[in-house]
């Protein structure tokens, strides 16, 4: 008897492989090296950075989360290398909260990274808010695409929102200081709706 997984299954597990084939395409610090710590001056936070992963529980993707630190999803991209690497954190829910004043982030803010010692400076480009909970399988998939890799270089952080629930999730996206996409931001790409 053959069981068909169910389609956001698939179109999830599809992104994380595409998000692998970019990831190894891309040029790759050393794998023992990866983020230490995450700093946003403007909502003073100073954090450390612990790698997380994912598992299939139920036959759907569940990530894991750093309940003490910034978690730096170690099938994205190494900050400081082309593509999409992604770090997440709580806002409310428990552990140290890393996240809990990320909404206050505003596009043209910096974003500190620190890789074998060297700190790396993002601008924050684009905020995004969009529903997680309560939405097709295809809307998920959709949502999902935002933690898929890029051509660029990019950082995106991750957090539930608003505080105290996990029904939407804010996205803060940061690229390089001084790359063409930190040039060209706007204040229209302050916290959109999807």
């Amino acid at each position: 008897m053959i069981r068909r997984l169910p389609r956001v299954v698939v179109l999830l597990a599809l992104a994380l492989l595409l998000q692998s084939q970019a990831s190894m395409a891309a040029p790759m610090a050393p794998a023992s090296t990866g983020p230490t710590r995450l700093e946003i001056p403007a909502i003073d936070l100073d954090a450390p950075v612990e790698p997380v992963s994912y598992s299939l529980v139920n036959r759907k993707i569940v990530w894991q989360t750093a309940d003490r630190a910034v978690g730096w999803h170690r099938s994205s991209a190494m900050p400081g290398y082309p593509g999409n690497a992604v770090m997440s954190g709580h806002n409310a829910t428990r552990g140290t909260k890393v996240f809990r004043n990320l909404d206050k982030v505003k596009v043209g803010d910096t974003i500190i990274v620190t890789v074998g010692g060297e700190r790396l400076e993002y601008v924050v480009t684009e905020r995004v808010i969009f529903l997680e909970m309560f939405v097709t399988e295809k809307r998920r998939a959709e949502n999902a695409r935002w933690l898929s890799q890029f051509g660029d270089e990019r950082l995106t952080l991750v957090t539930c929102y608003p505080r105290f629930t996990n029904t939407h999730r804010l996205l803060v996206i940061a690229h390089p200081a001084g790359s063409e996409a930190d040039n060209a931001v706007t204040p229209a790409a302050d916290l959109l709706f999807r």
